[in-house]
């Protein structure tokens, strides 16, 4: 199936760079990299790069669990990688990988959100709550919407009652 690692044994040239440029890396499935995540989903710097990593971990492996039955098709077909699966491509690149990250680094987003919240909510923040909310409502949202739009599944269902 899939895997992922968050830093795999340290080299030497590791050791000095800085984690917001590393990558963590994955097999099928696109590997991550962290300074893309902060430009992307405008995370501040109030967002330690150890926090980042490990929100980015967590969501990685919810969003590849979401996607696993999904992905088992294509590698039973012996599809290499999430790259290799058919679909338009824009820009030289598979939308699945563009819908990929989006759901990553939303749903790592939409997390970091709710813990820095719990933590660092002031007075003032109190009444902030609600922007939060939808923010974090937003964010797993859009989330939910790209790992529907990869397994090409409604985005919505509708039952009349």
């Amino acid at each position: 199936m899939s895997s992922f690692s968050a830093v795999q044994a340290p080299n030497a040239a590791a050791l000095n760079t800085p984690l917001a440029s590393q990558i963590i890396e994955q097999d099928w499935f696109p590997n991550v990299d962290i300074s893309h995540v902060r430009k992307a989903v405008r995370l501040t710097g109030t967002v330690t790069d150890e926090r980042l990593q490990a929100a980015l971990v967590r969501s990685m492996g919810e969003v590849n669990s979401a996607l696993a039955t999904w992905q088992a098709t294509y590698v039973a077909a012996g599809i290499a990688s999430l790259a290799d699966v058919p679909a338009p491509k824009i820009g030289g690149e598979s939308v699945h990988l563009s819908r990929y990250r989006d759901a990553v680094y939303y749903l790592a987003r939409a997390n970091m959100v709710e813990q820095y919240r719990d933590y660092d909510t002031t007075a003032d923040g109190n009444k902030e709550v609600e922007t939060v909310r939808e923010t974090v409502d937003s964010d797993r949202r859009i989330a939910r919407n790209a790992l529907n739009d990869i397994r090409g599944t409604a985005r919505m269902s509708v039952e009349l009652v």
